[in-house]
């Protein structure tokens, strides 16, 4: 059985890239996160917690039982937390 050879070549000739010290690679990787746009997350959007609120808030009425609806009230009152505090970010600037 032959083997390819390829394992045997020194990395830069294996087609990869050597491998980079620690230091050079963590500032490598910082100055490609300030240079990359910052996404839309949905923490970062009021309405899209809001609206999970609101959702919530309709399935804890579709309930009978007083404690399933206490339960799905308080989930929907850390949704309309988190579209508070989503508004808040939102208004300082980066």
């Amino acid at each position: 059985m032959m083997c390819s050879g390829y394992a045997k070549q020194p990395p830069s000739q294996q087609g990869g890239t050597e491998a980079q010290p620690p230091r050079q690679a963590a500032k490598n990787a910082a100055e490609v996160a300030q240079k990359k746009p910052r996404a839309g997350k949905p923490q970062d959007d009021a309405s899209y917690w809001a609206s999970r609120a609101e959702r919530t808030k309709r399935q804890a009425a579709r309930h009978q039982d007083q404690a399933t609806r206490d339960h799905f009230m308080k989930i929907a009152a850390g949704y309309e937390a988190l579209a508070r505090s989503a508004r808040s970010v939102g208004r300082d600037p980066d």
